[in-house]
């Protein structure tokens, strides 16, 4: 699955940036698979302008895997 010196970013809106749920997924990981994580959640970042800010954002660590999650902001 994953190798040591991996990178893994993880891309959302505000439940990503504020990021209170991963702090135990990233030490999990990095203990685990020796990997590296980013948060590169934008607050305020939905489905529709998302890919305004995937490069800015995430894009610019050049992960080997992108985790999204984005969907509380989206207006149907």
């Amino acid at each position: 699955m994953f190798k040591n010196g991996d990178v893994i970013c993880f891309f959302g809106d505000s439940i990503t940036a504020n990021g209170l749920w991963m702090a135990e997924v990233y030490q999990t990981l990095r203990k685990k698979y020796g990997v590296k994580c980013y948060n590169c959640g934008v607050s305020g970042a939905t489905a529709q302008n998302a890919l305004l800010y995937l490069h800015s954002q995430c894009l610019i660590f050049n992960p080997d895997y992108v985790v999204m999650s984005m969907s509380t902001h989206l207006k149907v």
